[in-house]
This record gives structure tokens, sequence and C-alpha cells, in this order.
């Protein structure tokens, strides 16, 4: 239920997604299972972005990470993301970018390549946002040479070589 509340969030059915958060984050209270309610109230927050209430979203995966963070859920690094785009929608960057580099660190401890090859893409952007471009070229050069050396590109290669020119262009 919370994953079809986030997928229609990002479908942009945010009145349905709104419904299905809500009854999941009810649902796993009721059950007294905290790790649910922290997966629930990040789809939660997705939701309540995707329908303009943005700052309920971002009070709602704020609230499924410390949850997160208190149960242990392996759904932990998902809430660093989910909250750190959150915030870098709303223009906080410096916050959004201490998110991510947490994240990182999570992704990294708990082994989570897929996440950690994510956030090192997404930290590029931060640097870059933040007028930071000696840290955003060397992070785009070190996570492309990373796809190259893999010999697939990962989704957000393009983002990131984007930064790269731009950063070269200037």
């Amino acid at each position: 239920m919370a994953f079809s509340s986030s997928s229609w969030a990002i479908r942009g059915r945010a009145e349905e997604a709104l419904s299905l958060g809500e009854e999941a984050v009810a649902i796993a209270r009721a059950r007294g299972d905290r790790a649910a309610e922290a997966h629930a109230l990040n789809s939660l927050g997705i939701a309540q972005a995707a329908a303009g209430r943005e700052e309920e979203g971002v009070a709602s995966v704020t609230r499924a990470l410390a949850l997160a963070l208190e149960t242990g859920s392996v759904d932990t690094v998902r809430d660093y993301v989910n909250l750190a785009s959150l915030e870098f929608d709303l223009g906080r960057l410096e916050p959004a970018a201490a998110l991510h580099r947490d994240g990182l660190a999570l992704a990294r401890k708990v082994e989570n390549a897929a996440y950690a090859d994510w956030l090192v893409r997404e930290i590029v952007s931060d640097a870059y946002a933040l007028g930071d471009w000696d840290t955003a070229s060397r992070g785009a050069k070190d996570a492309l040479a990373v796809s190259r050396e893999r010999g697939k590109p990962h989704y957000l290669d393009i983002p990131t070589q984007l930064v790269s020119a731009a950063i070269t262009l200037a």
C-alpha cells in the first residue's frame, strides 16, 4: 500500500496517493510496526509534496527518517534520499547536501551499492549547485570513470555529464 502511494504520487495521482499513504500509516500504527510506519510515512511525504503540501511532506519524511534510524530499517537510505530531494526542491541546498552525504555514508556502511552509486551522483549535483565546482568536477570524473569501468552507465550519468560539461564550458 505504501509503495502504491509513492508510485501514484510520482505518476501525478496525488489525491489517490495521499489516501493510500494515510491508510498505510494508520495500519502500521495500529499494528505497532514502527519500521512499516517509517516506510509508510516516507511514501505519504512524497504524496504530500506531489499534492503541493511540500512542508507537510518534509515533516512526514523527517519523521520517517527518525523512525527508520530508531528501528534500523532497511529503508533508511531511501528516507535520506527522499528527504534530500524534498529539501533540494524547496531550495534548501545545504540541508539537502548534508542528507545526501549522510545517506551515502549509511549506504556504504550497509553495502548498498545501488544507493551509493545514486548518492555519489547526487552529491556531484549538490556541489555544483552550491558553487563547489572543484568537488563537483572531481566527483563527476570519478563517478563517470566507475561507469566506464563497469561497462554500463548509471541512469544519473547524464546529469553528471551535464554538470561536468557546464563546469568545463564556464
